[in-house]
């Protein structure tokens, strides 16, 4: 596999970061400090790093993050247990949005997606063992709704190019699943035991294929699995339509990690970050051919 070696971005920071990009020459990474619990943020421009700068804190759970052309949306949970808000547009972040909430579970993680052209959601596991959603509906904030369930863990979020997969476990290690698209959510599925949850995915559109007189779009997905043993392992497949095709190897990483995330910038290439056990953000990056 063409990828680069690991580069050490330093810091001292614990659980995985936020990663997000908004064009093919901006990558944002967000940590949650180890010793503070304060924010960090570095950015990744024409090649070079800005280094990590404070944002403030404390905080109480991990970031999650999204972006679009020329801005970044950033969630965290606060110290009092409310989910909070903030945007980086020109170089500028926005004061602190209070989007409410009251989420008690520890560990928490919030997940930060992209469910349709316009919409986005905020996703976390409530009080209740239910998953709750907020919603942008590209004009406003739409309040806190439950989509159900009885689950035991943080959702982890897998992107698609149609809308995104919502994962869960409940008390018996099934996994759920979730399909949110164009904003709605179509209802909770159990995928049972024998069900692979990445620790971070990304994907990026490989193009058409002529399967009999139909051209099928083909979409190239990247999955990492952190282990027992704190080593991180990569795998790649295909879908086409939606069915699953080819597939490669899993193979091993390196670690020790604690957490990872990833993003494709652009197709053919995919930036992996890693929180390594030493507390510094490790990255490394993959480059593919492009047909």
């Amino acid at each position: 596999m063409p990828w680069s070696d690991w580069r050490d971005l330093g810091g001292s920071f614990t659980g995985a970061p936020a990663v997000t990009s908004w064009g093919r020459d901006r990558i944002d990474v967000i940590g949650w400090a180890r010793d503070t619990s304060n924010l960090s943020h570095n950015a990744l421009t024409g090649g070079s790093w800005s280094g990590w700068s404070d944002l403030g804190g404390p905080v109480s759970s991990p970031p999650a993050a999204i972006s679009y052309p020329g801005a970044l949306n950033l969630v965290v949970r606060g110290m009092d247990r409310s989910v909070y808000f903030r945007t980086l547009t020109q170089g500028q972040w926005s004061d602190w949005f209070n989007m409410g909430g009251n989420f008690t579970r520890e560990p928490w993680t919030p997940s930060f997606a992209k469910t349709g052209t316009r919409s986005s959601d905020v996703i976390g596991l409530g009080n209740d063992g239910a998953v709750y959603h907020r919603q942008f509906d590209g004009d406003r904030w739409l309040d806190w709704e439950s989509t159900g369930g009885q689950f035991v863990s943080s959702p982890r979020v897998q992107p698609f190019i149609f809308g995104v997969f919502v994962k869960t476990w409940d008390a018996a290690e099934n996994v759920w699943q979730n399909h949110v698209m164009g904003g709605r959510w179509f209802g909770w599925k159990n995928l049972g035991k024998e069900v692979t949850v990445p620790d971070a995915e990304t994907f990026w559109i490989v193009g058409e294929q002529q399967v009999g007189n139909q051209p099928r779009m083909v979409v190239r997905f990247d999955q990492f699995v952190l282990q027992p043993d704190q080593n991180l392992w990569h795998q790649f497949y295909h879908r086409m339509n939606g069915d699953r095709g080819s597939e490669g190897a899993w193979e091993n990483l390196g670690g020790p990690f604690e957490g990872a995330a990833a993003v494709s910038p652009f197709p053919g290439r995919v930036d992996l970050f890693a929180t390594g056990t030493d507390g510094r953000i490790w990255h490394r990056v993959l480059t593919e051919a492009v047909a």
